[in-house]
């Protein structure tokens, strides 16, 4: 008994060993796919409606180059939060407290988008599946059927997850968007082949598989 103890732990230390060296010898493949899992890309086409999710200014930067490129005769932005502006033109300065979207709707308008062009969600969500069900809804109200998400990188793929669950077989055609890095300043720039050799882009990335995890068993 004690001989096949011994053989059995030999065994699955032998076993053990043989992963680890397996896992280290593939961890920069294995890493990769771990960061670039969670980016969805679709190829544009010509749609009815433009979706910027709540986020940073390259996200509505690029919802507006889409716009004037002629890829949605509207778009609407989603995220009716407050953030916290600095007015710098004030003797003191002062900290100005403006919802997202009017934030995001006035850029547009300066970028010479037709107030009769935007459309708001006017819905303070605090998930991204909520963001999703809202303008799934705002669609269905106004009868358009194809959508192009804009979200940040890491967010595409629990978007367009979220989205094909809460539409079940209703017949929208939903493409992910990831804002281009172009857009992004160089130093907020999420690179899959480098992101555990970054604090902040470890952080993004844990969190995001823990949330998709998290939308996998709850919805």
């Amino acid at each position: 008994m004690k001989y096949r103890l011994a053989s059995r732990n030999r065994i699955g230390l032998f076993l053990l060993l043989v992963t680890v060296i397996l896992l280290y010898s593939f961890r920069h493949p294995l890493l990769i796919k771990l960061g670039a899992y969670p980016f969805v890309q679709s190829e544009l086409k010509t749609s009815d409606l433009i979706v910027v999710i709540s986020g940073t200014l390259p996200e509505i930067h690029y919802g507006i180059d889409l716009y004037k490129a002629g890829y949605a005769p509207k778009i609407l932005f989603v995220g009716d939060f407050p953030v916290e502006l600095t007015v710098m033109s004030q003797e003191p300065f002062e900290v100005a407290e403006k919802p997202w979207e009017e934030i995001a709707g006035h850029m547009a308008v300066s970028a010479g988008i037709p107030q009769s062009a935007l459309l708001f969600s006017h819905v303070f969500a605090t998930s991204t599946y909520e963001r999703v069900a809202s303008f799934l809804t705002i669609a269905q109200q106004h009868n358009f059927h194809s959508l192009i998400v804009i979200s940040d990188r890491l967010h595409s793929r629990r978007i367009a997850e979220s989205a094909q669950k809460i539409r079940g077989q209703d017949s929208y055609v939903i493409l992910s968007a990831p804002t281009p890095l172009a857009y992004v300043p160089e130093g907020y720039r999420f690179h899959p082949e480098s992101w555990w050799a970054n604090e902040q882009d470890l952080k993004d990335v844990f969190d995001e598989w823990i949330k998709l995890g998290f939308y996998w068993v709850r919805y």
